[in-house]
C-alpha cells in the first residue's frame, strides 16, 4: 500500500469546519474509524460518498444544535483505516452495524450521499429495526437499474419503503 493511502498514526485533534469539533476514533472489528459526534438528541448518521470523507458534511454539522450528529469517515476513507478487504455491500453494512454498536446506537436516521445512500438503503432493507428514517442524496446514476448485479440493491429499488421510513431523493 502506498504511504499516501495509509492512515496516519495519530488523528488531528479537531474537525476544522464551520466550528471546531473534537475528532474521535473507535475500533470497529479491529479497524480504527475516525468520526465526529456532536450534539444531543435523535442520532443522525451522515454517510459520505465513494472517495469522500467526513468533510463533505461540514455545513451539516450545524444540525447538532438540535440532534446528535455522527459523521464517520467510512471504512477505507479519509482518516479511517484502509484494510485490504473487498468493500462489498455486505462488508460495508457489517461495518455500519458494528460502528453503531460501538457507539451504543440502537436506531438512527441515516443520511447518505452517493455510495453512502446505497449503504443506507441496504441497512434499511437488511436491518429495518436499526433505521428510523432515510435521507438519500444522489444515490443512483441514471439508467443504473439495467446494469445492477447486486441483489440487495435491486431489491431496494423494487421494494416500497415501509410507512415508518421516509425516503427523500434529490
Amino acid at each position: 500500500m502506498s504511504s499516501a493511502c495509509a492512515t496516519t498514526d495519530s488523528l488531528p485533534p479537531w474537525f476544522d469546519a464551520i466550528e471546531r469539533v473534537p475528532l474521535r476514533s473507535v475500533l470497529v472489528n479491529g479497524h480504527r474509524i475516525a468520526y465526529v459526534d456532536a450534539g444531543e438528541g435523535i442520532p443522525v448518521i451522515l454517510l459520505h460518498g465513494f472517495g469522500g470523507s467526513m468533510w463533505q458534511w461540514e455545513y451539516q454539522q450545524r444540525l447538532s444544535d438540535s440532534l446528535r450528529v455522527i459523521i464517520p469517515d467510512v471504512l477505507g476513507s479519509g482518516l479511517s483505516d484502509k484494510p485490504e478487504i473487498s468493500y462489498s455491500p455486505d462488508d460495508m453494512m457489517g461495518f455500519l452495524m458494528e460502528f453503531m454498536d460501538a457507539l451504543h446506537i440502537r436506531q438512527a436516521v441515516l443520511v447518505g450521499h452517493s455510495m453512502g445512500a446505497g449503504l443506507a438503503v441496504g441497512m434499511a432493507l437488511e436491518h429495518p429495526d436499526r433505521v428510523t428514517k432515510l435521507v438519500l442524496i444522489s444515490g443512483l446514476p441514471q439508467h443504473v437499474r439495467q446494469k445492477l448485479t447486486n441483489p440487495t440493491i435491486k431489491r431496494a429499488l423494487d421494494t416500497p419503503a415501509p410507512a415508518s421510513v421516509y425516503t427523500y431523493t434529490v
